[in-house]
């Protein structure tokens, strides 16, 4: 699964990188989302974007991909219907592994471009993104654990 997995993040963003990956804003504007991917990854924004999204068992979660100078990359999930949240980060988990579950980050940057830089009710449609970006967030949220501190 996690060997899938990891193909299926390299081949959405291979896709979005190279331009083929297109959104239709609600205006009828049409942009490449490798322009906003190059904007989001190398923009150092605090907030990339954020998205509230059920999981694969119909649970709400609002995601919030975020940046910052002291944190770095990273991921902060919460529950809508509970109390449930987490972070996840690609270099958090190093010094933190109680707080942030681990994520690569590929996966980051896929959850960076799945959002669009934008705050938004269920993310990109396009499947080339969307299926494997759903399949990230449902690792993290059940196939991935915070370390236990002694």
């Amino acid at each position: 699964m996690v060997a899938n997995l990891a193909a299926m993040v390299t081949a959405a963003l291979t896709a979005i990188k190279s331009g083929k990956v297109v959104i239709e804003e609600a205006s009828g504007a049409v942009m490449n989302l490798k322009t906003l991917y190059d904007n989001i990854v190398r923009g150092g924004r605090e907030t990339i974007g954020s998205l509230e999204i059920e999981d694969e068992n119909g649970c709400g979660w609002k995601v919030k991909v975020k940046w910052s100078g002291d944190r770095g990359y990273y991921v902060k999930f919460k529950q809508l219907s509970g109390d449930d949240k987490f972070k996840a980060s690609p270099t958090r988990f190093l010094v933190q592994p109680e707080r942030y579950k681990k994520m690569s980050q590929d996966e980051w940057e896929l959850l960076a471009s799945f959002t669009d830089g934008k705050e938004r009710y269920a993310g990109i449609t396009d499947p080339v993104v969307r299926t494997p970006a759903l399949a990230v967030i449902n690792d993290l949220i059940y196939g991935r654990k915070l370390k236990q501190s002694n």
